[in-house]
């Protein structure tokens, strides 16, 4: 849990003291938490530190597992995310082929 609310922390951008700051809670407990000192942080806690970071659905229902919590969305909410995800995939894996098939008909075989 530690290691992984790090990570969203820096990929959010914030210091302790301001993610701290969001959610309400001493900037010395976020410090446990990332260390692993604090293992069991409550639901509230991480919840909060979940919509501060503006998790995703799924993401924030990775967040609570990791924090020994269960998560809090169904299953369609995740499938319906997932298939989101699949086809931003496939659109980004169809304009590369497009973009490549444009490269080698204008380079031409000589």
């Amino acid at each position: 849990f530690g290691a992984m609310l790090g990570r969203h922390r820096l990929a959010a951008r914030l210091s302790q003291n301001e993610l701290a700051r969001r959610v309400g809670v001493d900037p010395a407990h976020v410090n446990r938490m990332e260390k692993g000192s604090q293992l069991h942080p409550g639901r509230s806690v991480v919840l909060s530190l979940a919509e501060a970071l503006h998790l995703s659905a799924a993401a924030r229902d990775r967040f609570l597992y990791a924090g020994g919590l269960a998560p809090e969305t169904d299953w369609q909410t995740l499938y319906e995310e997932l298939e989101a995800a699949i086809r931003t995939v496939r659109r980004a894996a169809n304009t590369i082929a497009a973009a490549s098939a444009v490269v080698r008909i204008r380079s031409g075989p000589w």
